[in-house]
């Protein structure tokens, strides 16, 4: 050792050290060791302008940089679960907060890490990436991948056995524990297409039915079989074509069910699907309960949506802004008086629908969207019209959920400046403030077909002329339109729309 010293100019180090940012201990990674990923989170917070960030921009960093931060060390270490803990606190804090000062959070933090689909934000649980992570190291050891670290594992754990006949020990590494502990979930995602010469282990593999077969049959039934434990299925494919122990009553259910499977040339495993590539999003997935979709996810978000319009109609959907009603109800405030004078009492319905303040403003936006007035001025009414009239690629669609985003967004600020900065604005500066960001978003990102209809809207809102481009050839005076997003372009028939 000595000699290697020398000739490399190295020194010999101990036990703990980092190496790429990441803590090398000879034990478990404690809370304390991962000190330094809460600490660099804590950092990367404090250098934003926070206090100017609104919400959907404190969401952008999160999921561009903090995620980003978090993932490197999962997918490297096992992390603590005080350290997950930690993580997802300061995420937490700096989405509702900021980088200073505590807020109580306008939506649990589970439902905000779930897919928007699902009326989630899009974050991810660190506990499930965690495990995601840990099946990907499974994945490779399966595929026998190219990494010193599967290596060592044939070596020094596997030893010439399947990888589904290791025991838990308590002699093994954190790692393997969590490693021997996904092996059902990381089970029912493969699919295992069998060769001829098939080296899977018989009894072990999950190759049926992703179910292990000495678990189906049981210990008697393998010995009445006459086969080793540790045999191979080649043992029961004879010119690639199943050969079963008559003699055994157990496994005629299985022989009937294997008798339409197609042996192939050799063996391959796949993630989801045959041959299908491991996919950390699949797997994330398979890790979390899935909860039923949401009707209103198109409507708060789709492509060219106004990221902070958008977040704050998702927190309407959810109900979820701190209204007078439930600050009275929590003794905050004493007075829960609509702050536009109207003297009633202000709440989801009342603020956005009822007031005559808000009310005459949407009534200008649905003039300008030629769309009749609602029967009845309420949330779940315009909820449940929105979901029927404004979801598609056509232009006049895109714009109604446009000018419905709008509309939430400039009229809860105003309420805020109202209240907070003592500051008024009549309905018709709110609605020129609403137009302007429309007609701006629309002009930046869609290139439309003059159409009757469209011209019609494109002159309610008066957005600018250059929104219209001319189409020739393919799709030319159909309605057709280009849609783009740095890809190449395409046609549709009847959206009169393109995206860029």
């Amino acid at each position: 050792m000595d000699q290697i010293c020398r000739a490399l100019s190295m020194q010999v180090g101990t036990l703990p050290f980092r190496y790429l940012g990441l803590p090398l201990v000879s034990r478990r990674l404690s809370a304390m060791d991962c000190k330094c990923l809460t600490l660099k989170l804590v950092d990367k917070i404090n250098t934003w302008t926070s206090k100017c960030l609104s919400f959907a921009g404190r969401l952008q960093l999160i999921q561009a940089t903090l995620s980003g931060i978090q993932n490197f060390w999962i997918h490297n270490a096992v992390l603590p679960k005080e350290t997950m803990q930690e993580c997802e606190k300061i995420m937490r804090g700096f989405l509702w907060a900021g980088a200073r000062g505590r807020k109580l959070s306008k939506v649990s933090w589970s439902q905000v890490c779930k897919p928007k689909v699902e009326g989630g934000l899009g974050l991810r649980r660190v506990v499930d990436c965690n495990k995601a992570a840990v099946m990907r190291l499974i994945w490779d050891i399966l595929t026998d991948s190219l990494s010193l670290w599967v290596r060592w594992c044939k070596e020094e754990i596997l030893k010439g056995r399947s990888f589904w006949q290791i025991e838990w020990k308590q002699s093994l590494s954190v790692t393997w524990k969590h490693i021997l502990k996904l092996r059902t979930p990381v089970s029912a995602n493969l699919v295992y297409s069998i060769g001829r010469n098939s080296t899977w282990s018989l009894w072990h593999d999950p190759w049926f039915q992703n179910c292990h077969l000495f678990v189906r049959i049981g210990n008697r039934a393998i010995y009445n079989s006459g086969l080793p434990r540790d045999t191979t299925l080649s043992e029961v494919i004879q010119d690639s074509r199943w050969n079963w122990p008559a003699h055994v009553w157990q496994l005629r259910d299985i022989a009937a069910a294997c008798s339409d499977s197609q042996i192939g040339q050799r063996d391959a495993i796949g993630w989801r699907r045959e041959g299908g590539a491991f996919s950390f999003k699949l797997a994330w997935e398979s890790t979390r309960l899935a909860v039923p979709l949401v009707p209103w996810g198109k409507i708060v978000w789709f492509s060219g949506a106004i990221p902070r319009h958008a977040f704050c109609l998702w927190l309407t959907f959810h109900k979820a802004h701190f209204t007078r009603d439930k600050l009275h109800r929590l003794g905050i405030v004493q007075s829960n008086l609509c702050p536009f004078g109207c003297g009633q009492q202000e709440s989801i319905d009342h603020l956005f629908f009822q007031c005559p303040f808000t009310k005459s403003i949407w009534s200008k936006v649905l003039h300008l969207n030629n769309c009749p007035f609602p029967a009845a001025w309420n949330w779940e009414n315009i909820a449940t019209w929105a979901l029927d009239h404004s979801i598609g690629n056509r232009f006049h669609l895109w714009i109604r959920r446009a000018g419905l985003a709008a509309s939430v967004y400039h009229c809860w600020r105003e309420r805020n400046n109202n209240i907070f900065r003592q500051s008024a604005a009549s309905p018709s500066v709110v609605l020129a403030r609403i137009t302007s960001d429309v007609a701006r978003k629309a002009v930046m990102c869609m290139s439309i077909i003059d159409t009757p209809t469209n011209r019609s809207i494109v002159d309610n809102w008066e957005i600018e002329e250059s929104i219209f481009r001319p189409c020739s050839g393919y799709g030319s005076g159909l309605g057709g339109a280009r849609l783009g997003n740095g890809r190449r372009w395409s046609w549709l028939w009847n959206g009169g729309i393109v995206f860029c």
